[in-house]
């Protein structure tokens, strides 16, 4: 028998959440989990970094603000959340570079000790790609990169799993 303030589950209750586990295993995710409290500011901003011919990406942790120690970092993509306008302020350590995301026929400059700013708004789950170019007209492919554009449950899950992650 169970405790007054624990009733028994109902069948159907029983059936969805086996489906749950079900599914969650199948997919080697728990798809049933709820979904974590991670903040998403508008416009969601990017602080991009051109530096040795690569793009470094800061982007908010799940405090949804940059600079309060749960930043996110990577090289060469960065994860954005759709129907959210993305802030990418833009600047380099070294030489001047060209970033763009030709899909919303966006593009910025780089320079050492400034800031730019590029908007743009992913309207669809996805993968675009950004273009970089080092302003010395050879071509350096670490300036190219992808753009992972996600829901937003399935983006406030990744931040949070990222923030979970030792720093390499």
């Amino acid at each position: 028998m169970y405790p007054s303030h624990f009733p028994a589950m109902s069948p159907w209750r029983r059936r969805l959440a086996a489906g749950c586990l079900i599914l969650g295993a199948a997919l080697g995710a728990p798809a049933c989990a709820p979904v974590p409290q991670v903040e998403i500011p508008e416009p969601y901003p990017v602080e991009v970094t051109g530096m040795g011919y690569s793009w470094h990406f800061r982007y908010p942790g799940p405090d949804g603000e940059l600079g309060n120690g749960d930043d996110l970092y990577s090289v060469g993509e960065v994860v954005l959340p759709v129907d959210t306008e993305a802030e990418f302020r833009l600047t380099s350590t070294d030489y001047i570079y060209m970033f763009g995301v030709p899909e919303y026929d966006t593009k910025e400059i780089a320079i050492p000790d400034r800031w730019y700013t590029l908007r743009f708004t992913p309207d669809k789950p996805g993968v675009l790609h950004y273009e970089g170019d080092q302003m010395c007209g050879i071509a350096h492919d670490g300036l190219n990169g992808e753009v992972r554009v996600r829901t937003r449950d399935s983006f406030r899950r990744w931040t949070k799993a990222q923030s979970r992650r030792p720093a390499s």
